[in-house]
């Protein structure tokens, strides 16, 4: 199986309204995120997918996140915006740009800091 990474950064903030401590109040992180798509067939290029092309589609959503309070984008309205759930969210976006690719599964991982990350993993609807 072939697999394509990219990584990026970004910084948001988020509150845990559940949690206590510093989890409970606003506070920004220095987000790290991953996107590796699988796959077993190669384009006629050799390509599972253009990197460059994964890059920007990561890029384009990132925006969307970056400086902002999570808490407060439509995305979260009926969610807290755990690293669970931020994962998930990511998975959904890139996955809709990857149905024509060769990519069949995907994983993104996203790091709260070095030691503290979460992922989410699954095929690709075609």
């Amino acid at each position: 199986m072939y697999s394509v990474s990219v990584r990026q950064k970004f910084i948001a903030q988020h509150f845990l309204p559940n949690e206590t401590g510093k989890e409970h109040t606003s506070h920004s992180h220095h987000y790290f995120i991953e996107v590796c798509g699988y796959g077993e067939k190669l384009d006629g290029q050799g390509f599972l997918i253009d990197i460059v092309d994964l890059k920007d589609v990561l890029d384009r959503h990132i925006q969307q996140f970056s400086n902002r309070l999570l808490n407060d984008l439509d995305e979260f309205h009926d969610k807290t915006p755990t690293l669970e759930n931020l994962a998930n969210l990511f998975w959904i976006k890139i996955a809709s740009h990857l149905k024509s690719t060769k990519v069949s599964s995907m994983k993104v991982t996203i790091w709260e800091e070095e030691h503290v990350y979460a992922s989410f993993e699954g095929d690709i609807a075609r």
